[in-house]
């Protein structure tokens, strides 16, 4: 079962869109980062023999808020527009990616294909390893009944872990959605594969971008921010959008853990 066939030109306008203001959304963040530092630094040495101590005071104050009343208002406009663009590629992912039918055939066909997998996870063959070679119907599978099985593994062990007995929290599937997401794009390609490339680079610049205005928004209200910690956080957080599904070490599998 394939995505919305039925695409309005008006949908593709808005998506095309979304795409092309995602692509840029670093560097127009980068140039209002700029602008305001640029501000808040003119402001600070400002200058003018005719004022008074007081009076050059008051100034310098008036010009730091004039930076914080223009710029920050472009910096949530740029933060809302980002999340707008990518929750529109989202849904063109949704829309896009093969799903398990809801007819009898269709989810007899894929709970074989689930069983198949199983079987194999179950034997201990990883899952990274697995997927490399996963049909449509697998993945598919994997992407359904996957979660619920790896929920139940985690919780068994957690029930018979020893010293760790007990500490059960429920696995991370984020990673493991995305490596599905990789292979059916591998498997389909066309219209499937660029809207889940789209979908994952949206997401990729909502997580860099998000330190970067909790920093740029601190200091446009005033605030002291460590530009550097912004800008290490921003990385990680890229890095972990982008990254799939990573099979625990035999240590981590014991006390129920996923790497998602």
């Amino acid at each position: 079962m394939t995505g919305n066939v039925w695409e309005t030109v008006a949908d593709k306008v808005a998506r095309d869109a979304a795409r092309q203001r995602v692509s840029t959304a670093r560097s127009r963040l980068t140039e209002l980062h700029k602008q305001l530092d640029d501000a808040l630094h003119a402001a600070r040495t400002h200058r003018d023999p005719n004022l008074s101590d007081e009076g050059l005071g008051n100034k310098q104050r008036e010009l730091t808020q004039r930076a914080h009343d223009t710029i920050g208002p472009q910096i949530k406009q740029l933060q809302a527009q980002v999340h707008g663009d990518a929750d529109t590629l989202r849904r063109w992912a949704e829309d896009a990616r093969p799903k398990v039918g809801d007819d009898a055939t269709s989810l007899m066909r894929h709970q074989v294909a689930w069983d198949r997998v199983r079987m194999r996870l179950e034997a201990g063959m990883p899952m990274q390893q697995i997927l490399t070679t996963a049909t449509r119907e697998e993945a598919l599978a994997i992407r359904e009944w996957a979660p619920a099985w790896m929920d139940a593994q985690t919780y068994n062990a957690a029930q018979h872990g020893g010293l760790s007995a007990g500490l059960y929290s429920p696995p991370d599937t984020t990673g493991l959605m995305r490596s599905i997401d990789d292979r059916l794009a591998a498997i389909e390609g066309g219209q499937v594969a660029a809207a889940i490339a789209a979908a994952r680079e949206a997401e990729v610049v909502v997580a860099g971008v998000e330190p970067i205005v909790r920093h740029l928004d601190t200091l446009a209200a005033g605030g002291q921010s460590d530009a550097l910690g912004a800008a290490l956080e921003s990385h990680y957080k890229a890095q972990e959008a982008a990254a799939g599904y990573q099979d625990p070490t035999e240590d981590e599998a014991t006390r129920g853990l996923t790497h998602g």
